[in-house]
């Protein structure tokens, strides 16, 4: 979600994911796509011991969007950056900001 806010604008982002939540999937897979090749390149060339990533998924309140829309719209891909890291053998750090 951070990446797409980041592209989009915080509240399009938002938008864009109630809307359209298909398109919205397709970038939030495509952006994974491309976290999990540069995974492959730092394991492969950096040989870490572990990978930090990161999403901010609350506020201070509580969650951004409901643990529905996270788990049909942002959660495969998420999942897929994951298990990419630990398939590589390397300690995996998952941070969120908020209340989650």
């Amino acid at each position: 979600m951070e990446r797409v806010n980041q592209l989009m604008g915080f509240e399009e982002s938002m938008i864009a994911m109630l809307e359209e939540p298909e398109a919205y999937t397709e970038l939030v897979e495509a952006i994974a796509d491309f976290k999990i090749a540069v995974v492959d390149k730092v394991v492969e060339y950096y040989k870490p011991d572990s990978i930090l990533t990161m999403d901010d998924l609350g506020t201070a309140r509580g969650p951004l969007i409901s643990a529905g829309m996270y788990r049909d719209v942002v959660k495969n891909s998420d999942t897929r950056i994951c298990q990419a890291i630990r398939e590589k053998g390397v300690f995996l750090h998952f941070h969120s900001c908020g209340a989650i």
